[in-house]
């Protein structure tokens, strides 16, 4: 699968990632093991975590999604290898634990480290400013972490515009370790705290986007939509009461449409939609069990297509699968090789969007991504010469993508 870069950090991941906040809280270790070999089985590759998951669960202390984490790289060298681990420090754990001071951030990163059974982390986050500690306090911290080895990259989660272009003037200025990544809510229901100041300022910097909460919670995915749907979860029902109004129903609404028209669910379709922006690098999604991660990944993360018999087809079959399915949101119909169609669930149903009478994102700027060009690569388009069939591939990918530019003007905000 190709992978898109990580803002100028020198990572590349995968169109999807994987969030374990779930983990240690209402996920056991053995089925969140099962998740990570599915996931990476899927040829996905970056795992969100912090050392504060899952410490809101009752007799968790923090640090407990690490070490399930950290158990599963023990098993094999293999998996660390192949992972871009990304964690967070600066929540609040105890009250005499938190915060970004140089002393605290030091200490974190061996606990974490400890936890999770390497010696590095690719990408460590600020998980939330701290308005206590200096920003050059931090950024020395992170510093004196990269030349150790320690820590490859850092980023920035739930910044503001203004205290991420503080964070960069205090690199420009004192030549300090810059944040490349930025990590914040978005989804098709939540959009103001990415979109406008801080997104420009993410594309002008070239800062990598790792967005949070793409199904808003579980809204998104179509299984809340009374009062009694919301009563069934323990642990969603106060987040949820935010979604359940005329604006939430409206999307969903045009979620149904599109899924329907796709044969797609509503997760696949509210993921693609994030995962399509040119100004979002990956979303996060966390799932608790195999069948959930199926739901929210496609059938490609809940078993391999059997429609190859041919060993060397159904290689080349699954690598295009992969490439077509995560970056852009498609589905497959049908069970024969020849007849395999893959069909965009990210194009919108023009007429029933409208309707809802949202506003109307900007089109995608440059080459539309289905055109075999540079931005191909970049969003992980496959090449047609991986397939026996690709002319018929390429083709339909090509009709497709042309009509869903048409349609995305009519997405919902």
């Amino acid at each position: 699968m190709n992978k898109r870069p990580l803002g100028r950090s020198g990572l590349h991941i995968a169109p999807l990632v994987l969030g374990t906040n779930v983990f240690g809280w209402n996920t056991d270790e053995r089925t969140s093991h099962a998740l990570l070999d599915r996931f990476f089985d899927a040829g996905l590759n970056a795992i969100d975590t912090a050392d504060m998951y899952s410490v809101w669960a009752p007799g968790n202390q923090g640090g407990e999604s690490e070490t399930i984490i950290g158990n599963w790289f023990k098993m094999s060298a293999a998996r660390r290898q192949k992972a871009v681990l990304i964690t967070k420090v600066g929540a609040e754990l105890t009250p005499d634990k938190k915060g970004l001071s140089a002393q605290y951030i030091v200490a974190a990163v061996e606990r974490s480290l400890r936890r999770l059974q390497t010696d590095y982390i690719d990408l460590y986050l600020s998980h939330f400013p701290d308005p206590e500690t200096p920003i050059e306090e931090t950024l020395r911290a992170y510093e004196t972490l990269i030349s150790q080895g320690k820590v490859k990259a850092i980023g920035a989660s739930n910044y503001s515009a203004l205290q991420l272009r503080e964070a960069l003037t205090a690199t420009s200025e004192q030549n300090l370790p810059r944040y490349e990544v930025l990590q914040c809510m978005f989804n098709l229901y939540d959009r103001e705290d990415y979109e406008g100041e801080v997104r420009d300022l993410c594309i002008r910097e070239g800062l990598g986007a790792i967005t949070y909460y793409g199904l808003a919670v579980g809204f998104l995915s179509g299984k809340y939509r009374t009062p009694a749907d919301v009563a069934k979860s323990k642990t969603r029902g106060v987040r949820m009461s935010k979604y359940m109004n005329e604006r939430g129903f409206r999307i969903l609404a045009a979620l149904d449409t599109v899924a329907h028209a796709h044969q797609a669910n509503l997760a696949e379709v509210a993921l693609a939609w994030v995962m399509a922006r040119e100004d979002v690098t990956a979303p996060i999604s966390s799932a608790t069990s195999i069948e959930q991660m199926a739901l929210v990944g496609g059938e490609g993360l809940a078993s391999k297509p059997a429609c190859c018999k041919d060993d060397r087809h159904k290689a080349c079959h699954y690598k295009i699968r992969k490439h077509v399915f995560y970056v852009f949101g498609l589905r497959e119909v049908g069970g024969s090789h020849k007849g395999c169609c893959y069909r965009l669930s990210l194009q919108a149903a023009a007429t029933n969007n409208h309707q809802a009478g949202v506003a109307r994102p900007a089109p995608p700027r440059g080459r539309w991504p289905c055109m075999q060009s540079t931005s191909s690569r970049r969003w992980g388009l496959p090449n047609p010469a991986f397939h026996p069939h690709k002319t018929h591939l390429a083709k339909r990918l090509a009709l497709n993508s042309r009509s869903n530019l048409q349609t995305a003007r009519h997405l919902p905000y």
